[in-house]
């Protein structure tokens, strides 16, 4: 009788929507995610990170982020080379990058520099016009979808 128990709560784990993860789906609006990733980008996104992924032998690692944005395939949070929030979307559905930017653009409102990138490819970057203030946020169209990344503040120097 206990192995049959042990069996079905270990095949009830596997169902969908039954996992318990790290990531917090509670009803965070837009908005609200993006204050919260603005406000983590000074501390260094420890507000968002959950627990860390070690891919070995390539030595990459990362931390899966507690705060995933909408639609997104994936959020991380890299230390190397340099402290940044990185959410990624694919092809499908077809996003319009402008509208996209736009979006986000809105979301920040006032007091942010935007600069388009040059060149072949597509890039939007965003700066806080108090640079002590919050993290830089690039949003680039790449040939898998688009990549949003958030960097943390720089410590003076």
């Amino acid at each position: 009788m206990k192995r049959a128990l042990a069996v079905w709560l270990s095949l009830a784990a596997l169902l969908p929507g039954q996992q318990n993860d790290d990531h917090d789906h509670g009803p965070l609006t837009l908005e609200v995610l993006v204050l919260q990733l603005t406000s983590a980008s000074r501390e260094r996104f420890r507000p968002v990170m959950t627990y860390r992924v070690d891919m070995r032998p390539r030595g990459n690692s990362w931390y899966e982020a507690k705060y995933i944005l909408p639609e997104a395939q994936s959020c991380r949070v890299y230390e190397q080379p340099r402290m940044r929030y990185v959410c990624e979307w694919g092809l499908k559905p077809k996003r319009d990058f402008a509208a996209f930017v736009k979006q986000y653009e809105t979301l920040l409102g006032q007091g942010w520099k935007r600069v388009d990138g040059t060149g072949k490819s597509k890039s939007v970057r965003f700066s806080a016009v108090e640079r002590q203030r919050n993290g830089d946020w690039e949003i680039a169209e790449l040939e898998g979808g688009i990549r949003l990344t958030i960097f943390a503040t720089q410590s003076p120097e």
